[in-house]
Formats: structure tokens, sequence, C-alpha cells
């Protein structure tokens, strides 16, 4: 179900992507959550900004991967000392982009039973 203030939100969003210079804004964040990315999607009526959010988010998930691999390499072998500190947050960043944050997410308050 989708709240007043999550709608309030896309509204703001759809709005904002009429600006060159959010695209630019938007590209260097981290982006949505899967969930909120489909319900930006679902309202936005631009087929260039749909494809722009759909780019940036798979480019997003192929970086964390990227990052969650070498990671992975680095743990096994030798070369721990070698880590970034993207590797060590990957696995967090793609559970965020999946899941969402409980801090980005509706309050407390109004979030019910967790």
């Amino acid at each position: 179900m989708i709240e007043v203030w999550e709608t309030e939100y896309l509204g703001t969003m759809t709005t904002l992507f009429e600006t060159a210079d959010f695209y630019n804004r938007y590209r260097r964040s981290q982006g949505l959550c899967v969930r909120h990315l489909g319900l930006l999607l679902d309202v936005t009526p631009s087929k260039d900004t749909r494809k722009f959010l759909l780019s940036h988010a798979a480019q997003a998930f192929e970086e964390d991967a990227e990052d969650m691999r070498t990671f992975a390499l680095k743990r096994e072998a030798l070369r721990r000392s070698l880590e970034n500190k993207n590797e060590e947050d990957a696995y967090r960043r793609a559970v965020i982009r999946l899941a969402g944050n409980r801090n980005v997410c509706v309050p407390w308050i109004q979030d019910g039973e967790i």
C-alpha cells in the first residue's frame, strides 16, 4: 500500500526530473531502493526519464556486484590490506537498494508492528 507522503514525494521527484541539474544530482546519488524505483517508474511520464532511472539502477547494481566480487577475492586471500571502503560496504548498499533502509522508510510510528 502506498502512503500519502510517498505519493507526494513521487510527484515532487517527477517534477524535479524536468530539470537537467536534477539528472546530474541523481546520477551522483545512490538512487532509490527497488520498491520506490518501481513506484517512481509507474508515475514518471517521460520515457527518457524511465530509461535513465533503469540505467542508473542497473549501473549501481553492477558496481555493487563488482565491489562484492573484489571484496570476496581479497578476503579469501592475503590481500585484505587492499580492501577499499566501497568494497567493505557493497553488500549493505546492495541490500538497501533491494529492500530499502529502515532510516528512509515510513517513520516508525506509522510503520505499525515490526
